[in-house]
């Protein structure tokens, strides 16, 4: 396995404890801490209570986009992802706005889905980010105001 940061058993610990907390109250189906310095991802495991490490699968960050991009993405939709996922473009965006986010389609099992991509700092001194893909199909069908199902809904 390729080392995250120097100080890897440290941040399993701390990423086993502190990014269940951040992210408690909603579903994702992606989660990952990005090493800025060195362009690698790690998976985060979603059930943090199981006894197995909480960060597994640690990869290139840009093996992994393309993967993604071949497995879920639409074609019609390959440049607006390569627009939105380079390290340098997700970096500027978290100095200078906090944190950053975009939406897009994916295709899961012949369905369309809308998918929101958000990134946040989980340690700006080591460069770690916190990145989480979720599921937002449901906000298309929903009215902003009341909750209840819109016309598309219906």
């Amino acid at each position: 396995m390729k080392t995250l940061s120097p100080n890897w058993n440290d941040l399993k610990k701390i990423a086993a404890t502190r990014v269940p907390e951040l992210l408690y109250q909603t579903e994702y189906s992606f989660v990952g801490l990005i090493d800025l310095n060195h362009h690698t991802i790690s998976r985060c495991r979603l059930d943090a209570k199981s006894g197995e490490d909480f960060l597994t699968s640690t990869d290139s960050y840009e093996r992994i986009c393309e993967l993604m991009k071949r497995l879920h993405i639409s074609p019609a939709d390959y440049d607006y992802f390569d627009s939105h996922n380079p390290l340098t473009k997700v970096k500027h965006a978290l100095d200078t706005q906090g944190d950053y986010s975009y939406t897009l389609h994916h295709v899961k099992n012949n369905k369309e889905l809308i998918v929101r991509y958000n990134f946040v700092y989980f340690n700006k001194e080591q460069q770690l980010v916190l990145s989480t893909i979720q599921d937002i199909s449901y906000l298309a069908y929903q009215d902003f105001v009341t909750g209840d199902l819109n016309r598309i809904g219906f």
